[in-house]
């Protein structure tokens, strides 16, 4: 892939730097305002429940249940002798190269950020991303939700000598784009597949085929969709912040190369990971599943997993995966094994990612008691 120059931006005024730092107040989430003031003091007070709960407490204790009521669902459904023969029969070498795949997906990951860094005209070298992005893994794993990996990574990108916006913005566009890549692969495969057996493309995917293709164009068309007349009555909060995502929005259009690069890794990551499950189910598991197969599965749970009804999609994500595979002939005993795998290495890639992280602390402590 072709490298591109970091783009030099100059500014005249201190007023674009001072609509960055306003919108970011709108932007950012309170995770990293706490994250950036280093106390718990800087979260928004929320209003307490019965029992001295707050409401985030209450969500969260809901997303508990629901999260074990589902992992109970499916361990009761699921004929363990035969699922640990099929884990055991599955061998080593998909293993490894299922872990291999997930591997090269987190510096890949942080590649895709290190070019949407550079779209703002910020320049971070891909080892120190890379050992970012690896912490942020660790953090997704282990923190109640998984912005918490999200946060991290804004707040290491803080001081990057444009705004605290762009670390922002950076980071919620490799979420939306590699968002909107799963589904418009999910799509994809989706027609594919009816195509190939002859049946009417159901409403479902032709509606998510329309969002893929019109969505871009109608955010880009909306950017400024409120007419001058009216924009006295939009509060200034909004304003500003209205101002700051235009202003960034409109890097990706002056820098269209970097924009497609972002695009093609988004979609190369989702085929990588596809592969990953494809390897252990028909390689290791001998099922005749087929990639475009494999990416409608994989499109659909990951969907359904964003929902905010579960911790990190536990449980909605396993059970609905399992689900689709049985309706391409996969038994749930079967299914169940590239779940316990994918589980079971993100584990590893997190030791990486602790190991990063005490590195980067002692680093720390030592350079502060210099």
């Amino acid at each position: 892939m072709r490298n591109h120059s970091v783009t030099t931006y100059e500014y005249v005024s201190a007023s674009s730097t001072e609509r960055d730092e306003a919108g970011l107040a709108a932007v950012a989430s309170p995770e990293i305002d706490a994250l950036s003031s280093g106390s718990a003091s800087a979260l928004v007070a929320e209003e307490r429940r019965p029992f001295g709960l707050s409401r985030s407490g209450v969500f969260y204790i809901v997303k508990v249940i629901v999260a074990a009521t589902l992992c109970g669902v499916i361990v009761a459904r699921i004929d363990w002798g035969a699922a640990w023969h099929s884990l055991a029969a599955t061998g080593w070498a998909p293993v490894a190269g299922m872990f291999a795949i997930m591997t090269l997906c987190v510096f890949l990951s942080a590649y895709k950020w290190q070019i949407l860094l550079k779209v703002h005209g910020i320049d971070y070298p891909l080892g120190k991303l890379s050992k970012y992005y690896f912490v942020a893994v660790l953090f997704n794993n282990f923190l109640p939700t998984s912005i918490g990996g999200d946060g991290y990574r804004i707040y290491k990108t803080f001081d990057n000598g444009r705004s605290k916006a762009s670390a922002v913005i950076a980071v919620a566009m490799e979420r939306l784009t590699g968002f909107g890549g799963l589904v418009l692969l999910g799509a994809g495969a989706a027609l594919l597949l009816a195509i190939d057996v002859r049946r009417e493309i159901s409403p479902a995917v032709t509606a998510a085929l329309l969002v893929c293709l019109a969505g871009p164009l109608l955010a880009w068309r909306l950017r400024s969709f409120v007419p001058r007349r009216l924009q006295h009555l939009v509060p200034e909060r909004f304003r500003r912040l209205h101002i700051t995502i235009t202003e960034h929005f409109d890097d990706y259009v002056r820098q269209p190369g970097r924009s497609l690069a972002v695009a093609a890794i988004s979609v190369c990551f989702h085929v990588c990971v596809a592969g990953a499950y494809l390897m252990i189910l028909r390689y290791g598991a001998d099922q005749p599943i087929t990639m475009l197969e494999m990416l409608t599965v994989l499109s659909v749970s990951t969907l359904v997993a964003v929902l905010p009804i579960s911790i990190n999609g536990l449980g909605v994500f396993e059970g609905t995966f399992i689900y689709l595979l049985v309706q391409y002939g996969v038994p749930p005993d079967v299914s169940i094994v590239p779940m316990i795998l994918n589980r079971g290495l993100l584990i590893a890639l997190s030791l990486v990612g602790a190991a990063a992280y005490l590195l980067d602390s002692s680093s720390r402590r030592i350079q502060a008691s210099r």
